[in-house]
């Protein structure tokens, strides 16, 4: 990610009220409204009439998820006589090494969906504009849920539109929980110990907990973080690693790999996390919840539940959670009034309901009050078959919290760097395969950030 220092806010666009009303003259004009004293139109000039296309880049490339899209586009420009959206689909492994060398040719996409770390890069670089109009306008109708809008919040302006959210759950295996003695899930880290080493043997595991160098494990690890607050970053921007709380949460997670995960934790990917769950080896699992359609096909379906994920005693409630965004680039600026458009459009509560229980079920959430109480977005026969499930998520989702942004304004530049290096799952693999202490983790893992950030 890059450290350059922060773009200086644009200008405000121009009032809704204005645009409407420039707009409503342009139409009465074309439909031969005008005063007496004006000269006949000509046909050419009627077919200059022109219309403004956003170019809108998005890394869903499931065909299933962008026919979605295609068909709210659709539906968007039908309504929208002087607009055309356009999709083009990249994949995240490719859509940052194609939007830079967009950005060099100087032909970026107008507006993007994206993730924080991925926006506040184009922020430093200087490569898009604020959106606070946008955001004002969707926020005063239907009421953003706060913490979808911290990551974005920078320098007196906001910089992205927050469109869903994803947060992590403790999802359970009933059947194992009630055979282990257990009477209540947990809520308290004591209580997740307990359960999850009473759950393991006979050729099951408490939970399938990864500890390997990637993603996956920087997102459970960082959610015990949470709870202990432990931080990457101080607030002076120095890592801040190597501290009693990072102590604290290295400890709860090595107890609980040592105790009730597979051995080859060191080694868990997405791939084989989840087949674990479907071969039902695994007695539960920290994570998303898509996984849970995919166990509908299988005769484990009816035992699984869900909880918030337990808390420390005395700790922070809170879990990992990603706001996925629009971002309006600098070269679109003249067309901002009609991607406000477009990004009110999807926040309508119908469409957005619709919209997001069409794209992927129970893993992307509406983030405004009034998108969550969408009758388009529970009518949805996956949505309405985990209801229990999706309603926690709602819940816990006012909690969310993501590294490098806990915090309003408090962005650091180098975030983007730090989740694609894996950094803090090598941190919590060497412990586990090297079995450190969780202070020699800490210490360890302190020079290490700072050596792949090169940060002191």
């Amino acid at each position: 990610m890059s450290s350059f220092d922060s773009a200086e806010r644009q200008p405000r666009s121009l009032s809704r009220r204005a645009v409407v009303g420039a707009a409503a003259g342009g139409v009465a004009t074309a439909l031969g409204l005008r005063a007496a004293n004006a000269a006949p139109l000509s046909a050419p000039t009627l077919l200059r009439q022109e219309t403004t296309e956003i170019r809108f880049w998005h890394q869903e490339v499931v065909p299933k998820r962008v026919e979605v899209f295609q068909k709210f586009i659709d539906a968007f420009n039908a309504e929208n006589s002087g607009i055309r959206v356009v999709q083009e689909s990249q994949g995240w492994d490719t859509a940052f090494s194609k939007l830079v060398s967009a950005l060099t040719a100087g032909n970026p996409p107008d507006v993007m969906l994206s993730l924080p770390a991925l926006t506040m890069t184009m922020q430093s670089r200087g490569d898009i504009i604020p959106v606070d109009d946008i955001v004002e306008s969707v926020n005063s109708q239907y009421q953003f849920v706060e913490s979808q809008l911290t990551p974005f919040k920078y320098q007196d302006a906001t910089w992205g539109v927050p469109m869903w959210g994803m947060t992590f759950l403790l999802h359970y295996r009933t059947d194992l929980l009630e055979e282990a003695g257990v009477e209540n899930p947990p809520a308290t880290w004591a209580e997740w110990l307990d359960a999850s080493t009473k759950m393991t043997g006979n050729g099951k595991y408490g939970i399938i907990l990864p500890a390997n160098k990637n993603l996956f494990t920087t997102e459970n690890f960082y959610s015990v973080m949470i709870n202990t607050d432990a931080r990457i970053y101080g607030p002076d921007g120095k890592i801040a690693f190597n501290s009693p709380e990072t102590v604290e949460a290295l400890t709860f997670y090595k107890d609980m790999v040592k105790a009730a995960a597979p051995p080859d934790a060191p080694s868990l990917d997405w791939g084989t996390w989840e087949q674990a769950l479907l071969r039902g080896i695994g007695a539960s699992t920290n994570g998303f919840s898509s996984w849970r359609q995919a166990m509908d096909e299988t005769d484990l379906k009816d035992n699984w539940s869900a909880v918030a994920q337990p808390v420390k005693e005395g700790g922070k409630p809170g879990q990992i959670h990603y706001p996925n965004n629009f971002m309006v680039f600098k070269q679109a600026e003249e067309k901002i009034e009609a991607i406000a458009r477009f990004t009110e459009y999807m926040h309508q509560p119908e469409v957005n309901g619709e919209w997001l229980a069409t794209m992927e079920p129970t893993l992307y959430l509406p983030i405004t009050e009034t998108s969550q109480q969408s009758d388009s977005f529970w009518s949805n026969p996956v949505i309405a078959a985990h209801r229990a499930m999706v309603e926690k998520q709602l819940e816990v989702l006012p909690r969310g919290q993501l590294y490098g942004f806990e915090d309003p304004g408090a962005y650091n530049p180098t975030v983007g760097e730090f989740e694609g290096s894996g950094v803090l799952g090598e941190i919590v693999q060497r412990m586990v395969i090297e079995d450190l202490s969780p202070q020699d983790a800490a210490d360890f893992g302190q020079t290490r950030i700072e050596e792949v950030l090169q940060l002191q």
